[in-house]
């Protein structure tokens, strides 16, 4: 059987975050940016925040011109979030996930905008962080700031070594990059990746010829390869005795 790869986009698309995280994420960037000498009020700062990740993917990086270490302000504000929002996953919700992602001819890294660290913690926090080696988790601080995934191939590369693939492996080999922003699927199209964008269908990229699959969740579209499986089934008691 042939081996597929699959390279994970972390926030809301293998981890949803929870309902209320993305409010809180953006108090906590405003509040840090603000800690750290933005010289605008909580308004401007938020809203020169969030202009910034609808552009670049990258929210943190527009405060470097006024001053701020945008790497401290990146990294203090994911240790606050996951303090804030720690244990408040439902572990239960992600059991499904066990047999998804363990498909014996299956390979999955994480490639994320966040810090190794949040996805590693929050993996740890969802009963997930055991099928994940830690390098095969590659965090914005591995990438580097200047090399996101809408600008550059860098963090697709590591991604793929992570994996034992390199570039060369990519025209004969079935791998696919899932990830809920539209703005990331353009540099892995043109790599040869097989795009998959998972959410909601944004009118505004419904004809993006980078974007090759959707899928309403990414366990819908990991269920296509194990079409048995049951997305209903939301506990296993093995998992809840490994939890406990």
């Amino acid at each position: 059987m042939s081996r597929v790869y699959f390279i994970h986009d972390f926030d809301n698309c293998l981890v949803m975050q929870l309902e209320h995280t993305l409010k809180t994420i953006v108090d906590v960037y405003t509040r840090t940016a603000l800690a750290h000498g933005s010289p605008f009020d909580y308004a401007e700062t938020e809203r020169i925040l969030v202009d910034n990740f609808i552009k670049t993917g990258l929210g943190h990086t527009v405060f470097a011109q006024y001053g701020i270490d945008v790497d401290v302000l990146y990294h203090e504000v994911h240790e606050t979030l996951f303090a804030e929002i720690d244990g408040q996953h439902d572990a239960e919700a992600y059991a499904i996930y066990e047999d998804l992602l363990s498909h014996p001819s299956h390979v999955h890294c994480v490639l994320t905008h966040g810090t190794t660290d949040w996805a590693l913690n929050n993996l740890r926090a969802t009963g997930l962080g055991h099928l994940f080696h830690e390098d095969q988790v590659i965090g914005l601080d591995k990438m580097g700031a200047d090399h996101p995934k809408s600008k550059s191939p860098r963090g697709f590369q590591l991604a793929l070594d992570s994996i034992g693939l390199s570039e060369a492996d990519i025209p004969h080999t079935e791998i696919y990059f899932t990830d809920d922003s539209a703005i990331n699927h353009p540099i892995p199209h043109e790599m040869g990746l097989r795009t998959v964008h998972v959410g909601p269908k944004v009118p505004e990229y419904m004809d993006a010829k980078y974007i090759r699959y959707r899928a309403e969740t990414l366990a819908c579209f990991l269920k296509t390869f194990q079409p048995h499986l049951d997305l209903e089934r939301k506990t296993k008691p093995s998992r809840a005795q490994r939890l406990g």
